[in-house]
């Protein structure tokens, strides 16, 4: 059977006069789930791809049933015919008509269901029924992130003759390619199976071929191979291989491997496989890091999750090669396909374009003690390992994440001792399997509790997922826990499997702090770890969580359901540390103005100008910028970036930057509009920015004469250690960050403005059980007499009201109990 590597008209190209036969099934499936009616869908799909993201708690996670019409020619039914799924999340059962041919468990990997024998020429019914309900015998049991159900990777139809590639109890067909290279000696084993269902005893020829990147034939030869029984087994060895270019993050040199079975008398082909290879060699040091062929190579890129805005998990190999395009463009070198096997297509491309990767079983941060569920993650272990053993990008295997997350070594020493007994079940497993590449588990913060309980011992590397700056409040945390963690564990290489920041592009602060989801502190957080990951020559790498946000159903956040510590958006529109880090990583020329994503800027109101930090990313030496034609002064490019304070005057701001190295120049250029408009954010530190609306939001302010706007009395309400508002999503509204702040205790709100008619809209949440009545009173006229107990609790109340001032608004709000609430004011002048 031909296998595709990177594009399917190369490969056909390449082995045109193949006879066995694959054909894409995607198209044609009908789909029902809870006795619905069933609708026609095609693959990828998912059942999830809206219910995480609406307002009601939960998804749902339970049966669907994919259904479609097989037709099977006279000349095929006597073939070996296999469909082939790539991923079913979770649970599979394959029907042909109503016989069971195959049960699949595990949502992230590939298998095969054996319709041999099962199907006859003409029409066949083909059922499949998948179930993503929850299974405490199955990977995964918990995870910060959505378990979609569904046909979400392409399914193949697959035709093949007597004698063909064996198909692995493992999803994969039975060849497995090993370069080898110091450097200067390069090697290639080339092994595999092959099936017999024909005569019982039989002889074939096996070609192989192996061609440079440049199409040159570097080795073409054939060998016999006897088939006594039902399979054989081939064990080739090429030794001394010339002229060859390894395989590097800066040039992926990938060799192409066809393996053909030939009929011996006709020369006929009967099957075929190919595959790119890299020739590389690694190693990792505990005291000084990665290398690469030789090579010191800091690993530096990130996590990601393969769903996509609108689509769930549901996305084609475009989508997903695209992905992996975004992170090689931002510079990226690394690559950890959290928290699962991902899509063959994206593997192919990390192989393409020179990623370092670490590929893992979603086993995450909890198990079940029984022997079924044991086996179900050491099969699924062997899965991924056989499926995707071939890719040279691949350097590790790692198999638990943040196992010990909310236990306790005093009172969760059973569990624990579960835990790390497993762990080296599985170590053991996984080096057995592959021993040409390492292993590593992935570990929260609490470093006693991993190396107290003997867990730091077992893996080969061991990850952090380690967020200073977010969960934890000190960026220099980061560089004194490392530095603890390599003095305790002094022979293991370690690399961070995990740090971020939430950031809403929606968000900007002049003040950021931290858990406020700016921007700006998500630009501060990564700032600082990457002049921290410098000064520390014994962290072989880290990669950043995440590439893009990601639907989390569970997640409150400025933006509910979803994990927003992407340096993309969920629809992988660039923030601006996705900048910083191209400004840092790219070795192409990168020059970016900041903001990205916030087209509107506020205007200066009152008597003091607004001054905005515009910055210029860059990996340039200097730049220098000009806004409405007026240039400002030069500026060094420092960690990446220089700023400049830009007076917020006029209606727009037309910002042209250039930057400047050695005899090269580059320009880009970008514009803002200026708001005049009082959209007042109350009890918010932060400028919001309604991109359906096209409007600014501003942060609350005391009153003070000549500011134009701010409230008298009342405090913003912090409920937390950490940033500000509520973490609970509002129900009803895509303007969660207006409504989750607000000013309590409030007594009124000023606003100085012209004379005319305006309309004034006060929003309101109730963010915790306030009682009484509240009164609102606009210029000493009582307009709202509001029960507050009979508001419910995160839901969005609007109140609008018509004024005719000659001059200033004031709002006064009362309640007996002195908990007066408000989360927003907008003024609108009418006439």
């Amino acid at each position: 059977m031909v296998r595709f590597t990177l594009f399917i008209l190369l490969v056909l190209t390449l082995i045109g006069f193949a006879t066995a036969q694959t054909t894409l099934l995607n198209e044609g499936w009908e789909f029902s789930k809870e006795g619905n009616a069933a609708e026609s869908v095609s693959i990828p799909h998912t059942w999830n791809q809206s219910d995480p993201y609406d307002d009601v708690p939960g998804y749902y996670r339970g049966t669907g049933i994919y259904s479609r019409d097989l037709t099977v020619s006279s000349s095929s039914v006597d073939r070996n015919l296999f469909l082939k799924f790539e991923a079913v999340n979770q649970e599979t059962s394959v029907f042909v008509g109503d016989k069971l041919v195959k049960k699949h468990l595990g949502g992230y990997t590939a298998f095969h269901a054996n319709l041999t024998g099962h199907v006859k020429a003409g029409v066949n019914k083909i059922r499949v029924e998948v179930s993503n309900e929850h299974n405490p015998d199955l990977v995964p049991l918990k995870g910060d992130f959505n378990f979609y159900g569904g046909i979400y990777r392409d399914v193949w139809l697959e035709e093949e003759n007597e004698v063909y590639f064996s198909k692995t109890e493992f999803g994969n067909d039975a060849v497995y390619l090993t370069p080898t290279t110091d450097g200067s000696s390069h090697a290639l084993n080339v092994k595999g199976t092959v099936s017999n269902s024909g005569k019982p005893k039989s002889s074939v020829l096996i070609q192989i071929r192996l061609e440079s990147p440049e199409g040159d034939e570097l080795i073409n030869t054939t060998k016999k191979l006897s088939i006594s029984g039902e399979s054989a087994v081939f064990d080739f060895d090429f030794q001394k291989l010339q002229g060859i270019d390894l395989w590097s993050t800066t040039e992926p040199n990938l060799y192409l491997v066809e393996i053909r079975i030939l009929d011996r008398k006709s020369a006929e082909v009967l099957d075929s496989y190919s595959h790119q290879i890299g020739f590389r060699h690694f190693r990792f040091d505990a005291d000084s890091g990665f290398f690469l062929n030789g090579n010191h190579v800091k690993l530096i890129g990130a996590n990601r999750h393969q769903d996509f805005a609108g689509l769930g998990n549901a996305l084609s190999d475009d989508f997903h090669r695209r992905d992996v395009r975004l992170l090689k463009e931002m510079g990226a070198n690394f690559f950890r396909p959290a928290h699962y096997p991902q899509d063959v297509a994206v593997l192919r491309e990390a192989d393409r374009l020179g990623l370092v990767v670490t590929m893992e079983i979603p086993l995450d941060h909890d198990m079940t003690d029984t022997e079924v569920f044991k086996e179900n993650s050491r099969y699924m272990m062997q899965e991924m390992i056989h499926q995707y053993y071939n890719h040279p990008s691949i350097v590790i295997w790692a198999y638990m994440n943040e196992m010990f997350l909310g236990r306790n070594l005093k009172h969760d020493g059973e569990k624990i001792d579960q835990i790390v007994t497993f762990s080296r079940e599985l170590d053991s497993l996984t080096r057995k399997e592959d021993p040409t590449r390492l292993t590593l588990i992935p570990n929260h913060g609490d470093f006693n509790i991993y190396h107290q309980s003997g867990l730091t011992d077992v893996s080969q590397i061991i990850g952090w997922n380690l967020y200073y700056g977010w969960y934890e409040p000190s960026f220099s945390g980061l560089t004194d826990y490392l530095t603890n963690a390599h003095s305790k564990v002094a022979d293991k290489p370690m690399i961070i499997t995990e740090y971020g920041a939430g950031a809403d592009p929606r968000i900007r602060s002049l003040n950021p702090e931290r858990f406020d989801f700016s921007i700006d502190w998500q630009f501060n957080y990564h700032l600082e770890h990457l002049r921290q990951f410098d000064d520390l020559p014994f962290l072989a790498g880290a990669a950043v969580w995440n590439l893009c946000d990601f639907g989390a159903e569970h997640r409150p956040d400025a933006v509910p359901h979803i994990n927003s510590k992407g340096l993309m958006t969920h629809d992988r529109h660039p923030k601006d540390t996705y900048f910083l880090y191209q400004a840092w990583l790219s070795q192409k020329s990168v020059i970016q103005i900041l903001p990205t994503l916030f087209p509107v800027l506020p205007k200066s109101l009152g008597e003091d100008t607004l001054f905005w930090p515009i910055k210029v990313v860059s990996n340039f030496e200097k730049a220098v910028i000009s806004v409405n034609g007026n240039e400002f002064p030069p500026k060094e490019i420092e960690d990446g970036y220089a700023e400049w304070f830009v007076p917020l005057i006029g209606d727009r701001l037309y910002i042209e930057a250039t930057g400047f190295k050695e005899n090269e120049s580059i320009t880009t250029s970008t514009t803002y509009s200026l708001s005049p408009k009082l959209n007042i954010n109350l009890g918010a530190n932060y400028y919001f920015y309604d991109p359906t609306l096209n409007e600014l939001w501003v942060p609350d302010q005391s009153y003070t004469a000549g500011q134009k706007y701010g409230r008298i009395g009342g405090e913003e309400y912090r409920p937390r250690n950490r940033g500000i508002g509520t973490d609970h999503p509002i129900s009803l509204t895509e303007l969660d960050p207006i409504y989750q702040t607000q000013s309590q205790g409030l007594s009124g709100y000023k606003l100085e403005v012209e004379k005319g008619k305006y309309e004034v809209t006060a929003l309101l949440s109730k963010l915790t059980d306030v009682q009484g009545m509240q009164t609102i009173s606009i210029n000493g006229a009582e307009r709202e007499i509001m029960d507050l107990g009979a508001i419910q609790q995160f839901v969005p109340v609007t109140k609008k009201y018509l004024v005719d001032t000659d001059q200033n608004i004031e709002l006064t709000l009362e309640n007996g109990s002195g908990q007066t609430v408000l989360n927003g004011i907008k003024i609108v002048k009418i006439d």
